[in-house]
């Protein structure tokens, strides 16, 4: 269980662009880290329970290392860098932590697999975190560990490569943000969930020769 101190470090030790406005973040550190330290009950409200507040203070305080929202994905396979699932990954904070959850279809569009992060922990860019799997969200049947690395290294986040650290899975994922504008709304249905994943395989397939032989945590654009 994350104490106030333990948010405190997690969601102040790094805000790079305030360190271009000396003046505001003098004052704005002193302020959050007193109300932070008042109560772990009051550190969780202040972080996670105030609508609106809430996510633009962890906004404000991530930087450019905010990786909250939806990340389309296409999962590989290791050996025949064929197509195995579309995937769409939610990031959220919940908990006291950053929190993944997601569903994986097959090519043909059929369901195949929900997941959830059971602990997670972002550092540097990189989203370590256990998991359960299952094909609905009373059934887990499997669980285990992925990494995910977040690109670029500089300016706002945009993208994420990721693989699974367990004894069934040789497999790796290529994620890219979903952006929304004021008129567009979240992909609801299965088919516009996967409408969003087939965007990132089309952009990725033709590069998979070239960034399936580097390191996942290397920038594959």
């Amino acid at each position: 269980m994350l104490t106030s101190d333990d948010l405190l470090k997690d969601y102040i030790k790094d805000i790079p662009y305030l360190s271009d406005y000396p003046a505001l973040k003098l004052s704005i550190i002193p302020i959050i880290a007193i109300l932070l330290r008042q109560s772990d009950r009051l550190a969780r409200i202040i972080i996670g329970g105030i609508p609106v507040f809430s996510p633009f203070l962890r906004r404000m305080l991530s930087g450019r290392e905010h990786i909250e929202g939806h990340w389309p994905l296409v999962v590989i396979d290791n050996d025949s860098k064929e197509l195995v699932f579309y995937g769409l990954l939610t990031v959220e904070f919940k908990n006291g932590q950053l929190h993944v959850t997601g569903d994986d279809w097959s090519p043909d569009g059929t369901h195949v697999l929900w997941f959830h992060s059971v602990q997670a922990r972002f550092q540097d860019q990189l989203l370590q975190y256990w998991y359960e799997q299952g094909k609905n969200r009373t059934m887990p049947t499997m669980r285990g560990y992925t990494e995910i690395y977040f690109f670029p290294m500089e300016g706002a986040i945009e993208r994420g490569a990721g693989e699974f650290l367990d004894k069934e899975h040789k497999y790796r994922f290529y994620a890219q943000r979903k952006r929304y504008g004021w008129r567009d709304r979240l992909p609801k249905t299965d088919a516009e969930r996967i409408k969003a994943a087939d965007q990132v395989w089309q952009n990725i397939k033709s590069e998979l020769p070239r960034i399936t032989k580097q390191s996942i945590a290397k920038d594959w654009v």
